[in-house]
């Protein structure tokens, strides 16, 4: 795989942001203390930016930034671990396994949602189009379809329903 160029730190600060949330939520998840986790989470952006080149485009972004996160978490606990009571370096481990399974999981099941959207029939693609555009009421798309509310209602559970069992198993034919 490429490594980002120079001019890819457009793509790069883009990918960054997107993984914001995630890798605070992971640092969090270790110190548990929210200003703690802010300057954690500033240390690692400086070393993201620094390491950027490194970065192979196409591979798991937050499983490489929450590698070098875990690093700054361990020395943060180090030098403050003789005031506070800390996670063991072993247990830390295992949390910062489970979160980055955690976000590869949600990025599978997106990507399966967006599969099992496009299986739908077109009348179904075109229902969940205007009920969740964020535009119509259900009272609004049952008017302009005229039918009763409570029919919408079922026909979306129907949806989900189908959704939830293509999704479950995409995700068996993947090995989740």
């Amino acid at each position: 795989m490429d490594h980002i160029e120079d001019d890819g730190s457009i793509a790069f600060v883009e990918l960054l942001t997107q993984h914001q949330r995630s890798l605070y939520g992971y640092i969090y998840t270790m110190v548990r203390n929210s200003s703690d986790a802010d300057d954690i989470l500033q240390e690692t952006n400086l070393v993201l930016w620094k390491k950027r080149l490194e970065y192979k485009t196409g591979t798991s972004f937050i499983a490489w930034g929450s590698r070098i996160a875990f690093h700054k978490v361990q020395n943060h606990i180090r030098s403050k671990g003789r005031s506070r009571v800390f996670f063991s370096d072993k247990l830390l481990s295992k949390l910062s396994d489970l979160h980055i399974n955690r976000d590869e999981l949600h990025t599978v099941q997106t990507t399966m949602l967006v599969f099992c959207l496009g299986k739908l029939s077109s009348a179904s693609q075109q229902l969940l189009k205007l009920c969740f555009d964020e535009t119509h009421s259900i009272q609004e798309v049952a008017d302009q379809l005229g039918r009763p509310v409570g029919s919408i209602y079922n026909t979306l559970s129907q949806i989900r329903f189908k959704l939830w069992k293509c999704i479950q198993n995409a995700l068996k034919e993947e090995g989740f």
